[in-house]
């Protein structure tokens, strides 16, 4: 027999032992899993399922807490928005006497330690005619929005009333203290000396509801026989005299010496306890630092919404050119080049843009070789007609048909005569206040085609604060001071949509309106 034929004979053996013995070890395995299933104890098995269970009911509840989380602290962000849009931040306090407002403090606080944290804040209110005070407020969450809870003013009064406001924390609880005192005379429990009384009075929440727990008094008395020192506690309704050593010690029990001063008050007057001259910086960090924490746990891994934004991924001078255009359209409130009203949409907008000086003359300029045409307390100006189609084919991709216009109760707004467009211009002085335009997200539609979300704000020269310069309007609200961000002088005015087409003209890019909507109007 050949060594070929001997050698081939040998693998078909070695390949035919090899496949069996597969075959019998995968059948010991079976067995020895099925060994192992029969002989673990149904207890152990049935344990396991439990351990599983309580874990991801576990799980269950977690995310419950977390979810509920993330609205609560979305509602604060929330209300702390429309208390800064009212009376934005306070950055200058010298008392009660001048009429500055804003928001002064904010703090997470869980009051009754229930891992469920309350909004405190204090701001300051000042009415039309003058009167000033400092507003306490705190917002607990319940049955799934923000519900105030506690409300208190401090303003200048004297007696009973000057109280001053600190806060401070234990290991169960969290107090707001209300300290005073006043000169009692004769009038108290010593007729025959004079009684000067210092007071504190300490609150906490229960039950969503502010309650006083405790309230301490020394009492410094003048009498003929000398001077006394007098130490009192009240607490359950019930008042007693106290030793000095148990007075000290009763107040360890609220960690007084530890409080944080928020208002003082002295002679009836009442100050902040803190600067508030880097409060708009201090505040923004503050809310920056939540719109963070709502965002990490709503959404821990999920970044697509980001993502879409074309709006984050531009740079700053982009953003100019794009607040650019729709500052224009500032005070109109729909215009739409893709409908069969076109031409009378483009003609209604260049009469409310150039009356309300959101186009200037340095923009699009008049033809003063021409005479003006008079009308009622107006004037015609005029343009040419090649620098005009030039303008309107730079913010809508498309010139105005030449022709007359109309619009509403205004009559002819736009003529067209002898190659040369005659615009409407009114009498009378610009506005005073001032609508600038922030973008929120740019969504695409389609090839080239983006859908524009923003807010129109109104911005009042007159309130602004003496180290604003106001020019900072005209730039994305992402480069802003916080002083600028929470300025008096800006509020929102409304808000829309705008669907814009990003186009190639002369080797730049640019955009056009293709159709400008609002959608809502804010209450002043």
């Amino acid at each position: 027999m050949s060594r070929k034929v001997v050698f081939a004979s040998a693998v078909v053996i070695f390949f035919v032992i090899f496949i069996f013995g597969i075959r019998i070890f995968i059948g010991n395995s079976t067995t020895f899993t099925s060994s192992i299933e029969r002989d673990t104890p149904k207890k152990e098995i049935k344990s396991e399922q439990k351990d599983n269970a309580v874990s991801e009911q576990n799980e269950v509840t977690i995310r419950q807490k977390v979810d509920e989380l993330t609205d609560v602290k979305k509602s604060y962000y929330d209300i702390l928005g429309k208390v800064i849009e009212k009376y934005g931040i306070l950055t200058k306090d010298e008392g009660l006497y001048d009429e500055n407002e804003g928001l002064a403090y904010v703090e997470l606080i869980d009051f009754d330690k229930n891992e469920m944290p309350e909004l405190y804040m204090v701001y300051r209110d000042t009415t039309d005619d003058g009167y000033s005070s400092y507003i306490e407020e705190i917002w607990s969450y319940i049955d799934g929005k923000a519900v105030k809870v506690h409300s208190q003013e401090f303003n200048n009064g004297g007696l009973i009333s000057d109280a001053a406001r600190s806060i401070t924390i234990t290991s169960s609880n969290v107090y707001l203290i209300e300290s005073g005192e006043y000169s009692a005379g004769g009038r108290g429990d010593y007729p025959d000396g004079s009684e000067y009384v210092f007071w504190h009075a300490f609150s906490t929440l229960k039950n969503n509801k502010m309650v006083k727990v405790a309230e301490v008094h020394i009492s410094e008395v003048d009498l003929d026989s000398g001077h006394i020192t007098v130490y009192k506690v009240v607490q359950d309704g019930k008042e007693r005299k106290v030793e000095k050593s148990e007075y000290e010690e009763f107040l360890k029990q609220f960690n007084f010496n530890e409080r944080k001063n928020l208002i003082d008050s002295g002679a009836g007057e009442k100050v902040l306890a803190f600067d508030v001259s880097n409060n708009a910086y201090k505040i923004d960090e503050f809310l920056e630092q939540l719109r963070k924490e709502i965002t990490s746990i709503g959404n821990p891994t999920d970044s697509s919404e980001s993502s879409e934004n074309f709006y984050e991924k531009m740079t700053i001078e982009e953003k100019k050119e794009l607040l650019k255009l729709l500052s224009y359209f500032s005070h109109v409130d729909k215009v739409d080049v893709s409908s069969e009203s076109a031409d009378k949409d483009i003609a209604a907008f260049l009469y409310i843009a150039s009356n309300y000086y959101d186009i200037t003359d340095e923009e699009l300029k008049p033809d003063f070789t021409k005479e003006s045409i008079p009308a009622e307390y107006a004037a015609f100006i005029p343009y040419a007609k090649g620098e005009f189609e030039k303008f309107v084919n730079s913010l809508f991709g498309r010139i105005l048909k030449p022709g007359s216009y109309s619009y509403n109760e205004y009559g002819e707004v736009i003529l067209y005569k002898n190659n040369t467009f005659y615009m409407k211009k009114n009498e009378g002085d610009s506005p005073m206040n001032i609508y600038f335009p922030q973008i929120g997200k740019i969504y695409p539609l389609g090839k080239n085609v983006f859908l524009v979300d923003f807010i129109v704000y109104d911005y009042d020269p007159s309130e602004v604060e003496e180290n604003i310069d106001g020019d900072f309007i005209h730039n994305p609200m992402e480069t802003w001071t916080p002083e600028q961000k929470y300025s008096r002088a800006i509020s929102k005015a409304k808000e829309g949509y705008a669907v814009m087409k990003k186009v190639e003209l002369n080797g730049k890019s640019q955009w056009n309106m293709v159709k400008y909507v609002l959608n809502k109007e804010y209450e002043e």
